[in-house]
């Protein structure tokens, strides 16, 4: 009989320490999977704000590439890039230019830019087309200034303006000295 009172008890703290051991068991799955999930989200916020420095980096490509195709010096008339692939190979004249290396994607959606049409014609600028909420929001450069306060990505616009033309001073007659 005391054996059996014996083994009975240790059965009992058998099954009790079983008992113990799975629920130790699903907190630490809970710790790991908690842990995971804000590994994961660090992981996509960094990602995400790296394809936003890789946005400023090839929309300032674009616009200075569209600033060298309109200032062409070999060229009288100024005028936009009717597409983006004649920056790659600028064949107006004899010889041939290169405005920008390679044609970029929109790190932000991987697909083509938005185009930002020219007064005249051409191509002005291009825009991210993401409706995403940009993390940058000040300490922008000055060429990308209105950037400041933008809602999306879409709204940071790489737009090259050409300087206006300023009037020709009209001289002025002085009078005639008095004798």
């Amino acid at each position: 009989m005391i054996r059996t009172a014996i083994a009975a008890r240790k059965t009992r703290l058998l099954l009790c320490r079983r008992g113990i051991t799975l629920i130790e068991l699903i907190v630490v799955i809970a710790i790991l999977s908690l842990s995971a999930g804000m590994a994961g989200t660090s992981w996509s916020v960094l990602r995400r704000q790296d394809r936003e420095r890789e946005l400023l980096f090839r929309g300032n490509q674009y616009r200075r590439a569209i600033a060298s195709y309109y200032h062409r010096a070999d060229l009288a008339k100024n005028q936009f890039p009717p597409t983006l692939g004649v920056l790659l190979e600028d064949g107006r004249s004899l010889g041939k230019i290169q405005h920008i290396r390679q044609l970029y994607t929109d790190p932000m959606t991987g697909g083509e830019w938005q185009i930002i049409p020219g007064p005249s014609g051409g191509i002005m600028g291009v825009r991210s087309g993401s409706l995403l909420r940009p993390f940058k929001e000040k300490g922008f450069s000055t060429a990308n200034r209105s950037f400041e306060g933008a809602k999306s990505y879409s709204d940071w616009q790489f737009v090259f303006l050409p300087p206006k033309k300023r009037p020709t001073p009209r001289l002025r007659r002085l009078p005639a000295p008095i004798p």
